[in-house]
Formats: structure tokens, sequence, C-alpha cells
């Protein structure tokens, strides 16, 4: 059990977040943490300078971003969008097996992961599927203000004070993708991509019907290591075979031998796209 609990927890995750900005991160785990800055906090600071600047246009560049945990942008997209984003059913399913190698990445019992999935029949070996919820938008926001108040997370008051309405929606939304934006950054594209957003880049490498959200295990003789998906995420249940999530504006060869394939193309093409009101 020792060297399960190592497999995956946050260490990692802090270590991957410093190398990725090139910084050396700090021994101690509290100074690591202090760190890394509030991507809900960033946001609500975001989104009120943009309503004081009057700036009615946003790029969300997630190329690259190969993920993390989708959950994380939620209350952003609450923070933008407010009851409207509670009150909206977005397309696809999640499907997750309960292993004990998921019961340990997530240091919980079955008992505890039944409560918390409102599973009370769950089994070892036994699947989840991911409902929506038959709750009104205020019924939603208030369960999910709750937990993170229940959670002591740092940005749950300024959530509760919003009580439905956001802080900034903008009026155009640009997300900029490539192969490279993966997992939960692929889930955020196409989340706002589904609330109204315009998509521009080169497809992602990742299907909208895809297994997901990693699960680490050591070999207990070998100490060999290695990784199984626990979860899979379909976007597509009409097409089971889908294979592209097709941007908007797709960027191709074309299109990056306009701009001399500079690396910054998708981003110029979207500058571009909005000047001439094309977006």
């Amino acid at each position: 059990m020792a060297d399960r609990e190592k497999i995956g927890n946050f260490q990692q995750m802090l270590r991957d977040y410093y190398q990725s900005k090139k910084q050396e991160m700090p021994a101690h785990i509290e100074q690591a943490l202090k760190g890394v800055p509030s991507f809900v906090e960033k946001g609500e600071q975001l989104l009120r300078e943009m309503q004081s600047k009057g700036t009615t246009r946003l790029i969300v560049d997630l190329r690259g971003n190969r993920g993390g945990y989708a959950e994380s942008v939620f209350p952003f997209f609450y923070q933008m969008y407010g009851d409207t984003y509670y009150g909206h059913r977005f397309p696809g399913e999640y499907v997750t097996r309960v292993s004990q190698l998921f019961l340990d990445k997530n240091h919980a019992t079955l008992g505890e992961m039944r409560k918390e999935l409102n599973d009370p029949e769950l089994e070892l070996g036994g699947y989840h599927f991911d409902e929506e919820e038959s709750l009104s938008a205020v019924a939603k926001r208030n369960k999910a203000v709750a937990e993170y108040l229940d959670k002591h997370y740092s940005f749950a008051k300024s959530l509760e004070a919003l009580d439905g309405k956001p802080i900034y929606t903008p009026k155009k939304v640009v997300v900029l993708c490539d192969p490279g934006t993966f997992s939960a950054a692929f889930q955020m594209m196409a989340y706002l991509k589904d609330m109204g957003a315009i998509v521009v880049g080169v497809p992602s490498s990742q299907s909208p019907n895809a297994f997901m959200k990693i699960t680490e295990f050591m070999l207990p003789d070998s100490g060999l290591r290695g990784s199984i998906s626990n979860s899979m995420q379909i976007f597509a249940p009409q097409d089971p075979k889908a294979n592209i999530f097709r941007p908007d504006f797709e960027v191709t060869y074309s299109v990056f031998k306009k701009y001399d394939f500079d690396e910054e193309t998708a981003l110029k093409y979207a500058l571009d796209l909005l000047a001439e009101e094309n977006l």
C-alpha cells in the first residue's frame, strides 16, 4: 500500500509543472504549492480585468496542453457563464471502471467511492456511468458551491457570492488547439465549443471517443511501472468510430505556408480572422 500511495500523487504533478516552466521546484512541498497559481482565482482576475477594459474577445490557448484534472475548469465556466453553464446540457458520457488500483489512486475505500459517486450498488470491477443530473441550473450550482465550501477551497466564497451571475461573459471566445491538446484540455475545448466558442488550429491527436484518466501501477516483484486507463469518454455516441475533432477553422498546410510556417501560425490566423470579422 505504501508504494501505491506514491504513484499518481500530486508531487509528480508539481514536478511536471515546474519542469514545464523551466524552473527549479522548491524542496519543501508547501513552498512548491505556493508557487503554483490558482486557475480559478486567475480566471476571476482575468474576467474582471476584461470587464473593466471592455475587452470583448477571449482567446484560450490549449495548444500543447496535455490535460490534468478536468473538473478544475468547471468553476471558471461558472465565472464566465453563470447559471447558463449549469443549465447547459453538454453532449458526452463518461464511464468509469472501479478497480482496487483506482481506489488506491484516490485514497478511498469502496464505501467512500459509492458515496462519492452516489452509486450504492457499485462493486469492484463494476462500471459507473455518469449521467446528467435532472436538476435545475440553480440546484446544480448550489450543489457544486456547497461541495467547494465543504472542501474549504480558497475560491468557494467568491463563487458563492456570484449567486448565479457571471463575472463577465466575453462576446467571442476562441480556442486554439493542436495535436497536443489532450485529455482534460480536450474536454475543455469540447465544452467551450458547445457553449459557442470557435476552435482554430490543428486537430487534436485524441479522438472524441477515447479511453482516458490514467491509473498508474507497479508490479510488486519487478518494480516495473505502467499505467492503464480507468475511464472512457464518449463525445460522439452517435458515431462510435469517430476519430477526429475538426476545428471550425483548421490550420492546414496552406495556412502554415501563408504564415511562413511560424510556430505561432494558429494564433496569428485567429487574430486575422477576428480582425476580418470572420469568426
